[in-house]
């Protein structure tokens, strides 16, 4: 009924309902110096970006666009009663994050994207200018080395920025390629919008640059997470200060609510961060576990990609990668995941024992090797050229 009634009205709207959980890390107060520092850098803690624009930074963003590019266009899109709310709410704001712009022949249309609290974060459909933009390469870190930094830590402090993007401008000459189309007139960003195909690589560029000093001394960043790390508590309140130093200076601003402080286990990247060992979280085998039987080729490939980057055993006879390497044809694919023979892949896959086989759930150990020590290497893949394989150390008890 649901489809015929947007065939015919070409409108339709959804309702997203999300339970939101406590953090449970939260759950006991920081120390009393993290306190004191807290409260003498409260400056950089503030509940919303100030009124004026971010600063001139080393990287502004900027869009390249192949040779021959022309304006795009398109049309608007119809918006909920709860969405035109919030567009307009943001758009008439006095923060000067866009402003309305006469540049008729370019022009996208808004939409909204849920974010994990339930709310709603605006973004703009830049799909058609993405196509002809010329893609940053600026290498974004791998998460496996970030964690790999973390070893011997005890303590650790998770920042995370305020509304990241808006501290990014734009760069002058590419503000009038951002505008977008609402009902309340046509505007262009001042700053580094959600939607582009780039932010990415200028965010983490700027903020490798701002963090320089301390990465890998006592800081890995990934894009707007901050992670500090120390091997104890007093070491820990002046890696803090050291950062806290850095951000004012930048004029670069923490979102408070969202970062914790002075833990020994936390949630970073999708894993579970404690001394010693790194877990994958929980939430993500949870996933995996109620994720359901994959209906065509890009929603296999999901499936694969979540499963291949988790996996602890690339061997494992029930690896969907074993699966995804049989054929290269996308219609024998989709027929050999979905044939009856694979369902103890997919069975264990789902209930965890295919992406951790040895262990409830996988771990990496973060205990320093032994150079004295023997080590030992596994084959976990082979073409006709080369070999992949892994080297490590069991752990010394």
């Amino acid at each position: 009924m649901f489809e015929k009634d947007v065939k015919r009205t070409n409108t339709g709207f959804l309702a997203l309902a999300t339970d939101v959980e406590r953090d449970e890390e939260k759950t006991s107060e920081p120390p009393e110096k993290i306190k004191e520092l807290l409260k003498e850098f409260q400056d950089i803690l503030p509940d919303d970006l100030p009124n004026e624009l971010p600063p001139y930074r080393t990287h502004q963003h900027d869009i390249v666009e192949e040779p021959g590019s022309k304006p795009t266009y398109r049309a608007p899109y119809r918006l909920s009663p709860t969405e035109l709310a919030d567009m307009k709410k943001q758009i008439v704001s006095p923060r000067k994050r866009a402003h309305p712009t006469i540049h008729f022949a370019i022009r996208c249309p808004v939409l909204f994207t849920p974010k994990p609290d339930g709310s709603l974060r605006m973004c703009i459909d830049y799909r058609s200018l993405n196509k002809q933009t010329i893609k940053n390469k600026y290498p974004i870190p791998r998460i496996d080395d970030l964690l790999d930094q973390l070893r011997g830590a005890t303590v650790f402090s998770k920042l995370d920025l305020r509304s990241g993007y808006w501290q990014i401008r734009m760069a002058d000459d590419s503000v009038h390629k951002t505008a977008f189309r609402t009902r309340y007139g046509s505007y262009e960003y001042l700053v580094m919008p959600f939607g582009l195909t780039n932010p990415r690589a200028t965010f983490q560029a700027e903020m490798n640059h701002i963090l320089h000093p301390l990465l890998d001394e006592c800081v890995v960043v990934y894009l707007d997470d901050i992670l500090v790390y120390s091997l104890d508590m007093q070491q820990h309140v002046e890696h803090l200060r050291c950062v806290f130093e850095i951000l004012p200076r930048e004029h670069c601003y923490v979102k408070l609510s969202k970062s914790d402080f002075a833990l020994e286990k936390v949630q970073f990247l999708g894993h579970s961060v404690s001394p010693q060992e790194v877990h994958v979280d929980p939430k993500k085998i949870e996933a995996v576990r109620t994720w359901k039987t994959r209906e065509n080729v890009k929603e296999l490939q999901q499936f694969l990609g979540f499963a291949n980057y988790y996996n602890s055993e690339p061997n494992s006879p029930c690896h969907p990668h074993t699966i995804h390497r049989q054929t290269n044809k996308p219609s024998v694919l989709t027929k050999l995941w979905s044939n009856s023979s694979a369902q103890p892949a997919r069975t264990k896959s789902r209930s965890g024992t295919c992406i951790c086989p040895s262990w409830s759930l996988p771990t990496t150990m973060l205990l320093t090797p032994i150079l004295e020590k023997r080590f030992s290497s596994s084959v976990t893949d082979a073409t006709h050229s080369h070999l992949n394989s892994q080297t490590y150390q069991p752990q010394v008890t």
